[in-house]
């Protein structure tokens, strides 16, 4: 799928982009679009689309007419009622089809020239585009703490991303796409997923701070989702809550140390006793880690103090333990 979304993207590139036709940004008008450039040439009824994208893991809202008509793709219809989109006598009446990639839908082209719209400018560009991210944060990633950027440095970037949402990105595209909008750019898009929350996703297997995808290359990244954090920096999040703000309950701490197991040792039982890290102090939620009874026992015998590394979630004892 993705060396077929890019050879789209690439057609689109070429022959439409200049022509102000849209990428789909959102999952569902891709899968239908990239449905359609698969069969290009070839009717395809709702139910065929429907079983091509679901065998190709999405979901289809039956809309793809608005490919045509909003967007601009060059589809027809074997509907004679379609006013939007070209219609085509050969094709049945529940039948679409994508004609070219190489010229717009004459009927929406048309429309776009009767039209007398003004030309947005590059600050306006960035302000629509930046309202419009700003109310997905708002109603989905605020509550989680996700920081919404407020210096170009950091924003240009992520919008970058977010023009090319489910896309990937090359360090080089970014840096482009930003040059090309009036700022500049340090290549620290990865810390717009490890320190502020956002679901980007990296090419590199070494990346810690968010997830890897192995059909990325290693310099390119991907902006995965405006409706979910990053799951590797909310699970950080959360313990840096439960540890520092003393937020959360034991169970929230358990469910933390879930792959990790016990603290101390790693191992994991279906029970956790709770663990000191300083014995001198209360059983608060900032003192406590999971720990097996072995391991337990064997801190209170020693009366050992443990500091605890909140990304790799290991116990380890403290200099000042005396071990």
């Amino acid at each position: 799928m993705r060396t077929l979304c890019l050879a789209l993207k690439e057609e689109w590139k070429d022959n439409l982009a200049a022509s102000g036709i849209k990428f789909p940004r959102g999952k569902g008008k891709l899968m239908a679009l990239l449905c359609l450039y698969f069969h290009i040439g070839i009717p395809m009824t709702q139910k065929a689309m429907i079983d091509w994208i679901a065998r190709h893991g999405g979901e289809y809202n039956r809309q793809a007419r608005h490919l045509g008509g909003a967007d601009g793709w060059h589809i027809c219809s074997g509907n004679s009622r379609a006013d939007l989109i070209p219609y085509d006598e050969t094709l049945n009446r529940d039948e679409l089809m994508l004609v070219s990639v190489d010229q717009p839908n004459p009927i929406w082209l048309n429309k776009e020239k009767l039209q007398t719209r003004p030309v947005e400018n590059i600050s306006e560009k960035i302000e629509r585009m930046t309202k419009e991210l700003e109310r997905y944060w708002s109603v989905n990633l605020e509550k989680h703490g996700v920081h919404f950027p407020t210096g170009d440095a950091k924003l240009l970037p992520l919008l970058a991303l977010y023009d090319s949402i489910g896309l990937p990105l090359t360090q080089k595209e970014i840096s482009e796409w930003v040059a090309e909008h009036e700022g500049a750019y340090n290549k620290q898009a990865r810390h717009l997923a490890g320190v502020d929350g956002w679901y980007l996703v990296s090419g590199n297997k070494r990346s810690t701070l968010m997830e890897n995808d192995s059909k990325l290359a290693r310099n390119q990244l991907k902006l995965e989702s405006v409706i979910d954090p990053n799951p590797i920096w909310l699970k950080q999040h959360k313990l840096t809550r439960i540890y520092e703000l003393s937020l959360g309950d034991w169970e929230d701490i358990l469910q933390a140390f879930s792959d990790r197991g016990c603290a101390v040792c790693g191992r994991n039982f279906p029970h956790y006793d709770k663990g000191h890290l300083n014995p001198s102090l209360p059983m608060a939620l900032n003192n406590i880690v999971p720990m097996c009874v072995e391991c337990n026992n064997w801190a209170g015998a020693t009366n050992i103090h443990f500091e605890l590394d909140t990304r790799s979630l290991i116990a380890r004892p403290s200099r000042n333990s005396g071990v």
